[in-house]
């Protein structure tokens, strides 16, 4: 789906005259907003793989490689990036690409990344099941999922192997598109990935909002590795929650976890029941409450 642009403008003076000085809430926001354009100013200046054919970027196949190379030969998908920059990139691309297609892009772009961004979100979900198998009951699916987040020593038995994955806490769209590393055609490592492991849902929760690396929930299989990994983005438990091997909550059992940091003071409160703004991110996450017996869910 899409996610619209959210202009939130400053509040109105009520004493007349005199304005009055912005809360740190909206400090913060400002701080947010000028990083959030310095990063991506900083991505853009990065070298467009796609410019440079004498250094072409690594392939890695699968259904993530083959969406991109439908734009092949004059865009080249680096997997070295971010996914979805790369296909924020490729959107950037098809407009200066094709001029007869501007005007019609720039009157549809809504409609024009809602249709792409479909088929970019299947291809991930095909690309999962690629790379990490759908089986539940596969133990080498697990221990190669272990050894992907980092579990040392993987377990040989299926149900450790399935209580450490879920207990890792990590972006679903990291642990799909981002590799440990890299080789060129001599065998040297070319580059290295990390998949960042979070100490919290709560943590990865706040991730996955800022970055927007939202996995899709629609689709996904029920039943597959993928559905048992899907978690509760928009309401994680609380810090310090663990999970069997079935992706259930069993409880704060982690003994001495820290609190994630409260609220800062200034920090609007939303009002009991007030509805979402038209245009807000719906939950179709990698990390969604789909954990729940009317979703369809584990409980």
């Amino acid at each position: 789906m899409s996610d619209p642009a959210q202009i939130q403008s400053a509040p109105e003076s009520t004493t007349g005259k005199s304005k009055p000085q912005a809360s740190t809430y909206w400090k913060r926001r400002k701080e947010l907003a000028r990083a959030k354009k310095a990063a991506s100013r900083q991505v853009q200046s990065q070298p467009d793989p796609s410019t440079n054919p004498s250094s072409p970027p690594p392939r890695i196949d699968g259904p993530l490689q083959a969406f991109f190379d439908q734009f092949l030969p004059t865009f080249m998908f680096d997997p070295r990036r971010e996914a979805y920059r790369e296909f924020n990139r490729m959107l950037r691309w098809r407009k200066e690409a094709f001029p007869e297609l501007r005007l019609a892009l720039s009157e549809n772009a809504k409609e024009d990344r809602k249709a792409w961004l479909a088929t970019f979100r299947r291809a991930l979900i095909e690309h999962f099941h690629w790379r990490y198998g759908t089986d539940v009951e596969s133990l080498p699916a697990w221990q190669g999922l272990c050894e992907t987040v980092g579990v040392v020593p993987v377990p040989g038995e299926l149900k450790a192997a399935r209580e450490a994955v879920c207990n890792a806490h990590v972006n679903l769209v990291d642990l799909t598109t981002k590799y440990t590393a890299f080789t060129d055609d001599e065998g040297h490592n070319d580059n290295t990935q990390r998949i960042q492991v979070f100490p919290s849902e709560v943590a990865l929760s706040k991730y996955t909002k800022r970055t927007g690396f939202i996995f899709p929930r629609y689709g996904v299989e029920d039943g597959t590795i993928l559905w048992t990994l899907l978690r509760r983005i928009e309401d994680p438990p609380p810090v310090g929650t663990r999970r069997n091997e079935h992706n259930q909550i069993i409880g704060e059992s982690v003994p001495g976890a820290a609190a994630e940091p409260s609220e800062k003071k200034g920090s609007p409160k939303k009002k009991r029941g007030a509805r979402s703004k038209k245009g807000s991110r719906r939950t179709d996450s990698s990390d969604v409450p789909v954990n729940s017996p009317e979703n369809g869910g584990q409980p």
